[in-house]
């Protein structure tokens, strides 16, 4: 588990499944840096399985050693501890935060979430689908998957911001928004 709160302006980056796509994660970095994003939750399964390391691999490491002290990783289930002694943070199976005033659960969603009455965004990968919906005044998110999309996309992210949650694909079209 980790836990942090921040305050009520943050942009949070959220991605999921990049399965070692290197070439996508660069676009997303580009990204965080030209949209002054302040933190990045990637939703586990960063590299491309467990067993392959390849350059991609070491440069999606590389990429996240420059901005160390900004963003936190959740364990996926082809995520390793191999692949953990590559990277600046180590994995943590649920990541809790308060962002913009919300209480948010991060988790890869292979593993069951810890359901809690003062959570107000479940956050998950896993499904390689996007989704953004709320349902009884909870807010459920999935940014999809950034490497093996099972959607109509070529890959997507969302983004936390102050007033809105926002899914895009990486041509950086809106695919779903919700304001909070």
């Amino acid at each position: 588990m980790c836990y942090n709160t921040y305050g009520d302006k943050m942009k949070v980056l959220i991605v999921s499944d990049v399965h070692g796509s290197y070439e996508k994660f660069k676009i997303i970095m580009d990204f965080m840096k030209n949209e002054e994003i302040d933190q990045m939750i990637i939703l586990g399964d960063l590299f491309n399985n467990y067993y392959e390391l390849n350059t991609a691999s070491k440069e999606i490491s590389n990429m996240l050693w420059s901005i160390a002290d900004r963003v936190v990783i959740t364990r996926g289930n082809c995520d390793s501890m191999y692949d953990e002694t590559l990277l600046p943070v180590g994995f943590v199976n649920y990541y809790e935060t308060v962002i913009n005033g919300i209480r948010c659960y991060f988790h890869h969603g292979h593993l069951r979430a810890n359901y809690n009455s003062n959570i107000k965004l479940y956050a998950n990968g896993h499904t390689h689908v996007s989704r953004l919906e709320k349902i009884d005044n909870i807010i459920f998110l999935n940014p999809g998957s950034l490497g093996r999309p099972r959607d109509y996309t070529n890959g997507s992210f969302a983004v936390i911001s102050s007033n809105v949650i926002t899914i895009f694909d990486l041509d950086f079209n809106v695919i779903s928004e919700m304001y909070i």
